[in-house]
């Protein structure tokens, strides 16, 4: 069955303040708890509670396939399986569409293009979104939020706390990376192959920006290309410093291997490592040095970590 859900389709309208719970949804593809495709609509102020699967693509918490739309205030605390394309909210979006103020409490896994929040992201923007769940994948682009945001697309204020593993290009927050990454963080193990970060795995460089993000895991490893903040920055020059990524901190505590070796650290706001910070400055400081503050949408509290709504508490690698 194809367009698996409570809604097969959502054409041209928006749904508001529905919640599903204890769903048990599979099919093959498009599927989700409540919509498998989303098509020039919304879902505003939706949940969705039990377990979502399929043996192939585009697999989604709350919505399979989000097109020229939107998702706000909605949450999943689902457990999410599928193939290709699968998230804890959404499996794929696309064509200028916005995630808001959503957030996954259920593990993720599939192949490739696997994230805690959305699977696959094409333009557009997500803001204010969070994961909690651990992220598996065998394949490409497995990330802590999204496992990968391309086309210009951009992530602002979004964080993850489960463990992420993967093939190749895994991060924290993003497996993959053309667009634009600001005030986010991760604080989970992260593991893969070639291209593993503990913020972005594989960025892109023309056209990309990272700035005040925080890898705040305990521990980055893989086979090559491996980093604190990225793993490896595509079609790097001269002015990589200057026009691509800016101010961004790695936990000073952390372990980095590659290919079952102890990395040597290139330390610097600006560089693949990033700068250090330690855990007594994380703790005495609920923003981060600044990077996550009231102002900028967080709730923040010192001697936590900042969060969306609520704070977070510290992981045991910090405390």
């Amino acid at each position: 069955l194809e367009f698996a859900g409570l809604f097969g389709t959502i054409y041209g309208g928006t749904v508001k303040n529905l919640a599903v719970k204890d769903a048990s949804v599979t099919g093959r593809q498009f599927v989700a708890g409540l919509a498998g495709m989303v098509y020039y609509g919304g879902l505003e102020n939706c949940s969705v509670t039990g377990a979502v699967s399929s043996g192939n693509d585009v697999v989604g918490g709350v919505a399979g396939w989000v097109d020229h739309g939107s998702l706000k205030d909605c949450y999943a605390t689902v457990m999410v399986s599928g193939r290709d394309r699968v998230g804890g909210v959404a499996g794929s979006i696309s064509n200028g569409c916005s995630i808001e103020n959503c957030y996954a409490m259920g593990n993720v896994s599939g192949r490739s293009s696997v994230g805690g929040v959305v699977g696959s992201m094409s333009g557009g923007s997500i803001e204010n979104c969070y994961a909690t769940g651990n992220v598996t994948g065998v394949g490409r682009y497995v990330g802590g939020v999204a496992g990968a945001l391309v086309g210009g697309g951009s992530m602002e204020s979004c964080y993850a706390t489960g463990n992420v593993s993967g093939g190749d290009y895994a991060g924290g927050v993003v497996g993959h990376l053309l667009g634009t990454l600001k005030n986010c963080y991760a604080t989970g193990a992260v593991s893969g192959k070639d291209c593993v970060g503990g913020v972005a795995g594989n960025v892109y460089y023309n056209n990309s920006r990272v700035e005040n993000c925080a890898a705040l895991n305990s521990s980055v490893s893989g086979e090559s290309n491996v980093g604190r903040v990225f793993g490896f920055i595509e079609d790097r020059d001269t002015a990589f410093t200057v026009s691509f990524a800016r101010n961004n901190v790695a936990f000073f505590g952390m372990t980095v291997m590659v290919n079952g070796t102890a990395k040597t650290l290139v330390r610097g706001y600006d560089t693949t490592d990033g700068m250090d910070i330690s855990a007594a400055q994380i703790s005495a400081d609920g923003t981060i040095e600044g990077r996550f503050t009231a102002t900028g949408g967080w709730t923040v509290q010192n001697g936590k970590l900042p969060g969306i709504g609520a704070v977070v508490g510290l992981p045991a690698h910090i405390k």
